[in-house]
């Protein structure tokens, strides 16, 4: 209640003021709500029951063929805030019995009469979720999707996902195995939607996606790996000395064993060099032996600190 006498004393809230309706702003005949209010005769009552019309806002509904006991009976945030649309609402079947059925916070947000217009009842609208907005609630009705299917995503989800997932045919008891604690990104994040819809049609489940590093890897990272075949045990094998995603790719293209790769990156701790997987590559097609690139590397670390 103190919320409504809040706005009623806001000076927007004025018959017809700021409104821009046709026929109700510049009507002469209608009410001011602002020198009412400071009258102390204005065309609100409040009281611990409700808001209800003063007689004189009562005599200009009946005027406008909207009965006393309709215009008394609408929603008091609409009495307070667009009681100029009452007229309108009524003769297009948007009676207070129905009116007053959709949920308190399409009342509140006075996006009830779009709701109506859209042809979508308060049996409907009530069902959707609060994450959706009057905008979603709309496209999703119109794309015949209803609450039930809708709401069945993970709460996470914004309505540009559902609408993603929705649109490529995935549904709800999929998507949302990939929206759990166990599965975030690098900044503990959840996986975005996008980029589910990737692992799905990758055809990689959350449990692989998952082995692949916990919190230590990129999501698309995960996606690349798999598309290279390169499983979650494989790319374990070079997690102790391959710097990123696109070193093992390379290395598990050329077919060079594993150990002697190892053994090649070693040198970089050992002798402060960059050898990398192109290098490695490189050595091993040119016949170029291990013991040789150790050698020259060696060779590197004298010459750099007497140069130095």
């Amino acid at each position: 209640m103190m919320n409504l006498l809040k706005r009623l004393m806001m000076p927007v809230l004025a018959f017809g003021i700021g409104s821009g309706l046709a026929g109700c702003e510049n009507d002469p005949n209608f009410p001011s709500e602002q020198k009412a209010y400071k009258k102390k005769d204005g065309q609100h009552i409040i009281t611990e029951q409700g808001v209800f019309f003063s007689d004189r806002a009562l005599d200009w509904l009946e005027k406008k063929m909207v009965p006393r006991d309709s215009s008394q009976a609408y929603d008091s945030h609409l009495k307070l805030s667009n009681p100029e649309e009452i007229p309108k609402f009524y003769s297009e079947g948007l009676t207070p019995g129905a009116y007053n059925q959709y949920d308190q916070r399409f009342r509140e947000d006075l996006t009830v009469a779009e709701l109506f217009y859209h042809n979508i009842m308060p049996d409907i609208a009530n069902k959707f979720d609060e994450r959706f907005n009057l905008g979603d609630i709309i496209a999703f009705n119109e794309r015949g999707f209803t609450p039930e299917v809708v709401n069945a995503f993970h709460k996470e989800f914004q309505s540009n996902e559902v609408f993603s997932f929705l649109n490529q045919g995935v549904d709800s008891e999929l998507v949302n195995q990939y929206c759990t604690d166990d599965n975030l990104d690098l900044y503990g994040q959840r996986w975005r939607g996008d980029v589910i819809l990737k692992f799905i049609q990758a055809g990689l489940t959350p449990e692989v996606a998952r082995a692949y590093g916990g919190l230590s890897m990129q999501a698309e990272e995960r996606i690349i790996l798999h598309e290279n075949k390169i499983s979650p045990e494989r790319f374990s094998e070079y997690s102790d000395f391959a710097s990123n995603v696109l070193d093992v790719i390379t290395l598990e293209e050329s077919k060079i064993p594993i150990e002697l790769s190892r053994r090649f990156y070693g040198l970089n701790q050992m002798y402060g060099t960059s050898i990398n997987s192109e290098d490695i590559v490189r050595y091993v097609d040119l016949g170029i032996s291990y013991d040789t690139v150790a050698k020259r590397a060696k060779e590197y670390m004298v010459r750099e600190s007497l140069e130095n």
